[in-house]
């Protein structure tokens, strides 16, 4: 069906078609000659009719006989296969274009044999191997008699739709995967155990073939192998030590500071000496990126390698670095633990006193000794009781008891690090999570002493929990987003007057749906006024031109994150059709604005005016309805309970919006 360029919405091009019927009329076979006459000017003037409706389709559609000829197409149609403007009425569809696939003739012999064909999500893969996907329908028309005459064909491109839902999938599925990571890493037992299992989320998340972690070693000031997937012992041999003087991915990264993608090794002439073995390792694109802490220190290189040309999308490279923080976190926090593990005895003496929990449990003498804030921890004040198993056992959560008591004896047996966590509550009620982290002393394999630290992680469990509603959230917004940027899509599509008119229109639309976004990434805290929203779309036509011939102002009305964005853009609608249109495209001229509370309690509302006079007489058509009035007479009422009054007149525009407010703490919040 040839290569697709357009994305149009289908509207009601589906119903129409089910209702369609180019027929002959029966009274063609009667010997009266006049009668004859009048019903071959009636099926002209039907297939006429037809051909017209075709021709204003919002979507691609073609209309065709029983031998594939073109009875009528639209401009869209001819667009879509790429055959511009040329006339292919009479022609068939296979001359016009020979490359039709098999299976799209199978479906159109299907169709006029009488079946109803259709798909609202087809992938397609295009001759340049790029990948499109379709929404497309095959049905059979028939004439009076109720004979198949040939079939209707109607075809739209979804690609950029399926692109962005796909977009929101991945990056969905990619932050999901790191919170998971994050609780696994506090299970990690060693450096690399972490390491191989960032290297393996990084590598999924890419969709790589291999990849590597490398050590900066400051005193050597080189990179060196510290975890790998997928290599070989000669090319980690031959690249055992890499400084930023090599002309290596990882050499330019560590010189500049930055990510460097190399698409295609093949193509980049630095790499003709590594070609050998590039080649043996079996890749030919590479991305390495430093791993830097947050006060700039380079700690290493994370790379990941495909197995052919590849190049990251801006969507990769954002969540990589995501996944790069994560790793460069996790290389400073258990590099403090190990630190901490190695210097125990020195620590016990040396933060006497100091806010670092310490304990000593010698099982020979069943002696326990704590230091002054292991007895906070726990919820004791210091001294108040000699420490004991049982004195810890009685903080401790009763659902998490078993758990740490069955952990402590599994250390024992498998001579292992202690690790674990668990919850304790306090004699007011207070719930906390602490980590204990120990090791045992051995007398000929038989455990002696465990020695260890205790940690309060109440504050970082409630940063996993409060990631994962974000995460939440974040979904939840961006299906919002997508549904508003669908509509607006849609209703400006069918305004336009030509796709220049749709780009600009469009454009215009998204930026004003930017602005607000702006406003939403604000803390959740900070608070959305009307009247900043006023102002920022009055600002964005460029009020200051105007400043004599508006007027503005109201109380200050908070309103709900949930309101902001259909206010907004009925705000910037008024005001982009006051510049070209209404009382700012005219000398003379005026704008008011203004908004008002009424009513108490339960029956407080808010009323918005906005008032345009003297416009001049070619801005005040009335039957003019286009997008923005539709958002104002019935989204608006849809989504916010909305009342909406839309009146103009020969000179003179008034709109009236009035909606519930209800009450919180903060004040009025509309919507």
């Amino acid at each position: 069906m040839g290569s697709l360029k357009l994305r149009v919405s289908p509207q009601s091009a589906s119903d129409a078609m089910k209702s369609l019927d180019v027929s002959r009329p029966a009274s063609v076979q009667s010997a009266d000659r006049p009668a004859r006459d009048r019903a071959r000017k009636a099926g002209r003037a039907n297939k006429t009719d037809f051909r017209g409706f075709i021709k204003d389709a919002p979507v691609p559609i073609a209309m065709l006989d029983r031998e594939m000829r073109y009875l009528a197409a639209n401009r869209l149609w001819l667009e879509t296969i790429r055959r511009g403007e040329g006339d292919v009425i009479g022609r068939s569809l296979y001359e016009v274009a020979p490359d039709t696939p098999r299976l799209w003739r199978d479906l159109y012999r299907r169709g006029l044999a009488g079946e109803t064909l259709r798909a609202d999500q087809d992938r397609l893969e295009r001759p340049d191997g790029r990948t499109e996907w379709a929404r497309w329908e095959v049905r059979p028309w028939h004439d009076s008699r109720g004979t198949i005459g040939g079939i209707v064909i109607r075809l739209e491109n979804v690609t950029a739709k399926v692109e962005a839902e796909e977009k929101f999938r991945k990056k969905a599925e990619a932050l999901s995967r790191l919170h998971d990571a994050g609780w696994r890493l506090r299970q990690a037992r060693s450096l690399r155990d972490g390491l191989d299992e960032l290297l393996l989320a990084t590598i999924d998340l890419l969709g790589a073939k291999m990849g590597n972690i490398q050590l900066f070693d400051r005193a050597g000031k080189v990179l060196r192998f510290a975890a790998h997937h997928g290599f070989k012992q000669d090319f980690l041999e031959f690249f055992r030590e890499v400084s930023a003087d090599d002309d290596t991915a990882c050499g330019r990264a560590l010189r500049t500071g930055k990510p460097v993608v190399i698409e295609d090794v093949e193509s980049d002439m630095s790499f003709e000496e590594f070609r050998a073995i590039r080649r043996a390792a079996g890749y030919r694109a590479v991305i390495s990126a430093p791993l830097v802490n947050p006060r700039g220190k380079v700690l290493g290189m994370l790379s990941v390698h495909f197995g052919s040309p590849h190049r990251p999308s801006d969507m990769d490279l954002e969540l990589l670095s995501l996944y790069l923080r994560r790793t460069a976190d996790f290389i400073e926090r258990f590099r403090s633990e190990e630190a901490l593990r190695e210097s125990e005895e020195r620590l016990r003496l040396a933060l006497a006193g100091n806010r670092i929990a310490l304990f000593d449990w010698d099982r020979r003498t069943g002696a326990y000794v704590w230091n002054d804030e292991t007895y906070r921890l726990f919820g004791y004040r210091v001294g108040e009781i000699v420490p004991s198993r049982a004195a810890w056992a009685a903080r401790v959560h009763p659902d998490d008891l078993e758990v740490a008591l069955t952990m402590a004896e599994r250390t024992m047996r498998e001579q292992s690090d202690y690790l674990n966590e668990y919850r304790i509550i306090h004699p007011g009620g207070d719930v906390h999570w602490l980590r204990s982290r120990g090791r045992f002393l051995y007398d000929k394999d038989e455990p002696v002493r465990l020695i260890g630290l205790v940690e309060d992680v109440t504050e970082a469990r409630q940063q996993v929990e409060t990631q994962r509603v974000m995460v939440a959230e974040l979904q939840h917004r961006t299906r919002n987003l997508m549904a508003v940027v669908h509509s607006i899509a849609h209703q400006t599509l069918s305004t336009a007057a030509s796709l220049q008119d749709f780009e600009e229109r469009f454009d215009r639309r998204l930026r004003a749906l930017s602005r607000v976004q702006g406003l939403l990434s604000h803390p959740s805290n900070d608070v959305i006024t009307l009247g900043a929203l006023v102002v920022m779309e009055l600002e964005a036509i460029g009020s200051e031109a105007f400043a004599d011939r508006i007027s503005f102002g109201g109380p200050r009305v908070p309103l709900r994150k949930s309101a902001v964005e259909i206010l907004a853009l009925a705000i910037h609608e008024l005001a982009t059709n006051a510049l070209k249109h209404g009382a700012l495209a005219s000398d003379a001229g005026h704008l008011s604005v203004v908004w008002r509370t009424t009513g108490k309690g339960a029956k407080r509302e808010l009323d918005f005016e906005w008032v345009e006079r003297g416009i001049a007489a070619d801005g005040a058509d009335a039957s003019r309805r286009g997008y923005g009035r539709v958002l104002i007479e019935e989204a608006l009422p849809y989504s916010l309970s909305a009342q909406a009054k839309f009146e103009l007149e020969r000179s003179t525009l008034r709109c009236v919006i009035s909606l519930p407010l209800t009450t919180t703490g903060a004040g009025e919040i509309a919507g």
